[in-house]
């Protein structure tokens, strides 16, 4: 896999300084007898983050945005800084997203500016980047670095930054992130549950809970991560019954929030491990990226018989890095293809949420028959049209979408996997994407537009064909 390496200063922020853990009796500003003291002593001797010196933790002061990302990232073991790309922004309008390195090369998007990309690698006067989780080529006069204009790449929170973009947790897309500045109470909510829901941390919200008497002043995008971390016990509200969504937050009432979160919830180990197999040994993904089609070969080495070939934009399931080859699954076949003609898009897990996320902005969008786009899709035409998006091919036919899937029992169904039904016209004559707990989010003729069942449906029963893997 080629990542570029990411060599980030040990310049230390006054609040986070990367000193050894202390005990909370170590701080001569934690006594005993406050209700943070626990707390303190937990994040310190989880090295989420530690005293503002030697002898002071300063309970009492803001925590802000660029300290909070961090923190995050510290709870999130499994994260590599060194391995964290640098991010990207288009600094023009109507940037072309290439296939490949060169300005006749076809162009896969049109970027607006702003527009925040992960730069993978640097080839001469141009980057090879990821864009959500398709990958491409902008010339490099094009992209300034650094995902925003205030963040200094030298700041110890720059590089956790980076991270939470690529990853979906940052809770603003503008020019800038103030990470300098104090950080609000519904802003933390925000990222703290994206973080949860990239690294598969489940909350527990079946507790019932009075609705904050100021819940009308919570903004709308930061609206069901309040909800959901109020339900699960991690946030309470400041006093009569209110939350105070553009208050601040202590460095005191941040420690106890994240003790609450490792309290309640399964933050034990490597937290992104959670894998189909519960081994934990999470399945990476590679998609296919050449001109035509690559071979699949018995060994890893041009010397060894092809087995099979797989076409560009073709989803592989990684088993194994062997030098410059990898050793993969594709369908029913096992064998090795080059790793200069693959890009590595995540793991499985990942990309299946990202897939369902990614489809389900398309509710609501027209049936139209022979339609791939959202003005109007047809049932394989709005798979089709999703998994292009993440640079996986598909054919406009639910058919075709069926005979080159995996076939898999119902269940074995997983988020993203590809579900089939007959119609009056074919044998295999609908499909939709299966999005988890029985559902399926598909186009519908008969709704008219793109909506959710439930696979217990009575006529889905009836007319349920098989189920298919791509991923």
């Amino acid at each position: 896999m080629n990542l570029k390496n990411k060599v980030i200063s040990t310049v230390l922020a006054l609040s986070m300084a990367a000193a050894l853990p202390f005990s909370a009796a170590a701080f001569s500003d934690v006594s005993e007898s406050s209700w943070y003291n626990k707390a303190v002593e937990f994040v310190s001797e989880q090295g989420l983050f530690n005293g503002t010196s030697t002898e002071n933790f300063s309970p009492d002061r803001n925590m802000t945005r660029g300290m909070f990302i961090t923190v995050l990232g510290r709870v999130h073991s499994s994260l590599n800084t060194e391995l964290v790309n640098e991010c990207g922004r288009v600094n023009a309008s109507s940037v072309n997203f290439r296939q490949s390195a060169d300005l006749n090369a076809p162009v896969l998007d049109v970027l607006s500016k702003g527009t925040k990309v992960e730069i993978v690698e640097a080839l001469d006067d141009w980057y090879f980047v990821k864009l959500e989780d398709s990958t491409g080529y902008i010339a490099s006069q094009y992209i300034d670095k650094g995902a925003y204009n205030d963040v200094n790449s030298a700041m110890y929170y720059s590089v956790y930054i980076d991270w939470a973009v690529q990853n979906g947790i940052s809770d603003t897309n503008s020019e800038s992130f103030r990470p300098e500045d104090d950080i609000t109470r519904e802003e933390m909510c925000v990222m703290l549950y994206n973080y949860c829901r990239y690294a598969n941390v489940e909350l527990n919200c079946d507790s019932e809970t009075e609705d904050f008497t100021d819940s009308d002043e919570i903004s709308y995008d930061a609206a069901d991560a309040v909800e959901a971390l109020h339900e699960a016990g991690i946030i309470s509200g400041v006093g009569n019954d209110r939350f105070n969504p553009s208050g601040f937050s202590t460095r005191a009432h941040v420690a106890q929030m994240f003790t609450n979160l490792y309290e309640k919830c399964d933050i034990t180990g490597d937290v992104n491990d959670k894998t189909p197999d519960g081994n934990g040994n999470e399945e990476y993904s590679l998609i296919v990226n050449c001109s035509g089609t690559l071979n699949l070969r018995e060994g890893p080495g041009l010397e060894f018989d092809v087995v099979t070939q797989v076409y560009s934009g073709t989803s592989l399931t990684l088993v194994e890095e062997c030098g410059d080859w990898y050793k993969v699954k594709y369908q029913t076949y096992e064998g090795y293809v080059s790793a200069e003609y693959c890009t590595m898009v995540g793991t499985s897990s990942e990309l299946r949420n990202q897939i369902v996320e990614y489809a389900l902005q398309y509710l609501e969008c027209p049936y139209i028959y022979g339609g791939m786009a959202p003005s109007g899709f047809d049932c394989s035409g709005f798979t089709k049209y999703v998994f292009e998006h993440f640079g996986i091919n598909l054919l406009h036919s639910a058919t075709a979408q069926y005979n080159s899937s995996t076939h898999i029992d119902e269940s074995e169904l997983r988020p993203g996997d590809l579900v089939f039904f007959s119609s009056s016209e074919a044998p295999i004559g609908h499909v939709g994407i299966y999005i988890g707990d029985g559902n399926f989010v598909h186009a519908s003729s008969g709704s008219g537009k793109v909506i959710i069942s439930a696979l217990s449906g009575s006529y889905y029963v009836s007319h349920y064909q098989g189920s298919g893997r791509i991923l």
